[in-house]
C-alpha cells in the first residue's frame, strides 16, 4: 500500500492541517522579516512540516534562514527543547 494514499488516516489529517499550518507559519514569518523583528532565523519543524514551509517563503526570507533543522520537538519540556536547539544551532545561534 502507498503511504501517501488519502484513505491512510495520518496522511490526511496531515493533509489538512499542513495547509492551514505552513500559511499561517508562513505570512508570520513574512510578515516579522518585512518588519525588520529579524534579519536572520533558524528554523525548527517537522520534516513534512519544514518542507510545506519552505515552500512557502519568499526568495528574500529564504535568504534570512541560516538553518533548518528537520526534527519534531513538539513533545521536549522546555529544559530540554533548550538543550537540543543548543546543540543543534549553538549557543549564540547560526552564523
Amino acid at each position: 500500500m502507498d503511504p501517501r494514499r488519502a484513505d491512510d488516516p495520518s496522511q490526511s489529517r496531515f493533509g489538512q492541517i499542513v495547509p492551514q499550518a505552513e500559511i499561517a507559519i508562513g505570512d508570520t514569518l513574512i510578515r516579522a522579516y518585512t518588519a525588520q523583528e529579524f534579519d536572520r532565523i533558524v528554523v525548527v519543524a517537522e520534516p513534512r512540516m519544514l518542507g510545506a514551509i519552505r515552500l512557502r517563503l519568499t526568495p528574500t526570507l529564504r535568504r534570512a534562514v541560516v538553518k533548518e533543522i528537520a526534527k519534531d520537538l513538539t513533545k521536549l519540556p522546555p529544559q530540554d527543547l533548550y538543550r537540543a536547539l543548543e546543540a543543534d544551532v549553538g549557543r549564540h545561534g547560526a552564523a
